[in-house]
């Protein structure tokens, strides 16, 4: 790939630091995920099916909400609806 073409001459590089942060990012959830779980059942707490389905659903509306609301921001700003007006001097 050339330097010019929008990608810079390490490429490579940046894929493996990039694909190291996911990583490490999804190993600290599932840790914190599988700890969560562990405290949960030695302090006896049950959560019924409909519990889980409810936890699940709200987490993944609050994910579609934000990457909603992130879209419609770039968007006006892409468009120029965040400029400032101001008179002609």
């Amino acid at each position: 790939m050339k330097a010019g073409a929008g990608f810079s001459a390490d490429w490579p590089s940046v894929l493996k630091t990039t694909l190291l942060v996911l990583t490490a990012a999804a190993v600290a959830v599932i840790l914190v995920g599988w700890l969560s779980l562990r405290q949960w059942a030695e302090l006896g707490v049950v959560v019924s099916p409909l519990g889980w389905l409810a936890y699940a659903l709200g987490g993944v509306f609050s994910l579609l909400l934000a990457a909603g609301l992130f879209y419609m921001l770039f968007q006006s700003a892409r468009r120029g609806y965040d400029d400032i007006d101001r008179p002609e001097e």
